[in-house]
C-alpha cells in the first residue's frame, strides 16, 4: 500500500505480521505520554531523542490529521469478546459478490472470495486506502516525532519487551575484544536499559502480557483461544516461564539475567520483599493512578469506592479548602494511613511533573491533596517526637530524683 509510505514494500506473510506489530506498537507509549502539553519526556526515555510529542498525543493520533475517528464505512459484525466476527469494507454489512469481507476467527483470517482477487480489491478499495493512510498518520505521531522521516521502516516501537540477541549478534560479540563493555554501550546507545532492568529484577509485567483477547483493539490475540483475561493467561505456569525466558534471553551472560533455575516470572521474590497487596500495616503512602497511563492497570485503588457525595472538601496546607470529586480519593486502609488518587486525565505520573497552565483539574487537585497529606504526616511525626522527648526528659528527671532524693515541684 503506497498510503503507508513504507521504505521497503511488503513481500511475504511474515512482512505483513511485522507490519501489524509495527502499527500496534506505539499506542502504549502514546497513552503513557498523553500529557496536556508538548513533552519530550517519554520519547527521550525510550531512546527517540530530545523531541517533543504534541499536546494530548493520543488524541492527536486518533482525532487529528489521521482521521481515524471519522466514519470510514467499515462495519464489524459478530462476537468481539470471543474474537469471532466479520469485517465489511464499504457498502452494506451484507454478503455479496462485490463486497469485501474478512472473516476473523481468533488468530485466523479468511475471505469470502478467491484470495488473489480479494487482495487486489483490498489494495484498490478506497475505504481501505483511506484506512491505511489514517493508520500511517496516526502512528507517525510517535515514529516521526523528529518530523524528518521520508518513509517508515517497519520496526516496532520500544515497549516493555526486552530485545534478545540474534545468532549473528551473538557470533559478532564473541569476536570482539572487551565485548561485554562494547555490547552494553551499544545497548545504551541504541536501546533502552528498561528491558535489562525488567529481566534482572524478574519483573513479569502481566499488564503487557495479555492483549487481543476480546477486550481491546489489538490483533491477533497473544494467547490461545478461549483465554480472555490475565488470570486465564497465567494458569499455565510452564508457558509463562517459557515466554519469560524467550524475552530475557542472555546467551552470552553479558547482561547478567537470571538463568532458568532462578527465573521468577511471577515476581514472588518482589512480592515477598515488599508485601504485594498485603500493606495493611504500612502507613503514609499515596498511590497515584493516572487513568490515561496503561501502567495504571497495575495500580492500587478501590474498584468501586463508596461515596455518597459528588464532591468532597479537605483543608489544604495554607488552610485553604480543596474541593475535589469524591471518587478521586480512596482510602486503602481504614485508618487513612494509605490512600489512592485517581486522575481521570492523568498520563504517566502527571502530578509529579512541573505544574502547567494546561494541567487538567485532576492534576491540580492531586498536588494539593498530596501536599495536604504529606504536611499532616510531618506534623504527626513532629508531635510524636515532641511527646517522646518530653517523656524522655521526665524519665531522666525522675531518675535524678531517685538518685539525689530531690523533690520535683
Amino acid at each position: 500500500f503506497q498510503e503507508l509510505n513504507l521504505c521497503i514494500p511488503l513481500e511475504s506473510e511474515r512482512d505483513v505480521a511485522k507490519l501489524i506489530e509495527w502499527a500496534q506498537s506505539p499506542w502504549f507509549d502514546l497513552a503513557e505520554a498523553d500529557y496536556p502539553y508538548e513533552s519530550s519526556y517519554i520519547p527521550f526515555a525510550l531512546g527517540l531523542g530530545d523531541y517533543s510529542l504534541p499536546a494530548w498525543p493520543l488524541h492527536e493520533a486518533c482525532h487529528g490529521a489521521s482521521g481515524l475517528s471519522q466514519n470510514m464505512n467499515i462495519s464489524i459484525i459478530g462476537d468481539r469478546h470471543n474474537v469471532t466476527f466479520d469485517v465489511f469494507y464499504g457498502g452494506n454489512a451484507s454478503f455479496n459478490a462485490s463486497q469485501i469481507v474478512l472473516h476473523v476467527d481468533w488468530d485466523q483470517v479468511t475471505t469470502t472470495t478467491e484470495i488473489q482477487t480479494n487482495i487486489w480489491n483490498l489494495m484498490e478499495n478506497g475505504v481501505v486506502r483511506k484506512l491505511m493512510s489514517g493508520v500511517k498518520n496516526a502512528v507517525g505521531v510517535w515514529f516521526n516525532v523528529t518530523k524528518n522521516l521520508e518513509c517508515f521502516d517497519v520496526v516496532p516501537a520500544i515497549n516493555t519487551a526486552p530485545i534478545t540477541l540474534t545468532t549473528q549478534q551473538d557470533s559478532e560479540l564473541k569476536k570482539k575484544q572487551n565485548s561485554a563493555s562494547h555490547l552494553c554501550t551499544e545497548r545504551i546507545q541504541n536501546d533502552t536499559v528498561w528491558s535489562s532492568l525488567v529481566c534482572n529484577e524478574n519483573m513479569f509485567l502481566i499488564m503487557t502480557y495479555a492483549r487481543g483477547l476480546g477486550r481491546d483493539f489489538f490483533w491477533p490475540p497473544s494467547h490461545s483461544k478461549k483465554q480472555h483475561s490475565y488470570s486465564d493467561t497465567v494458569t499455565n505456569r510452564s508457558q509463562v516461564e517459557e515466554d519469560y525466558m524467550s524475552l530475557c534471553s542472555d546467551p552470552t551472560g553479558v547482561f547478567g539475567y537470571p538463568d532458568k533455575s532462578r527465573v521468577d516470572p511471577w515476581a514472588k521474590n518482589l512480592d515477598d520483599m515488599y508485601g504485594g497487596t498485603r500493606i495493611g500495616t504500612s502507613s503514609n503512602i499515596i498511590f497515584s493512578n493516572g487513568l490515561l497511563d496503561p501502567w495504571s492497570a497495575a495500580g492500587v485503588y478501590q474498584s468501586q469506592p463508596s461515596q455518597d457525595e459528588a464532591y468532597c472538601k479537605m483543608k489544604g496546607i495554607s488552610d485553604d479548602i480543596i474541593q475535589y470529586p469524591c471518587n478521586m480519593l480512596h482510602n486503602i486502609t481504614s485508618n487513612g494511613g494509605i490512600v489512592a488518587l485517581i486522575l481521570d486525565l492523568g498520563a504517566h505520573h502527571l502530578d509529579l511533573m512541573y505544574s502547567d497552565k494546561d494541567d487538567p483539574p485532576c492534576a491540580q487537585n492531586a498536588r494539593k491533596i498530596e501536599e495536604s497529606f504529606i504536611s499532616k504526616w510531618i506534623e504527626q511525626w513532629v508531635d510524636q517526637r515532641v511527646i517522646h522527648n518530653r517523656y524522655r526528659v521526665r524519665e531522666k528527671l525522675l531518675q535524678n530524683q531517685s538518685r539525689n532524693d530531690i523533690s520535683i515541684v
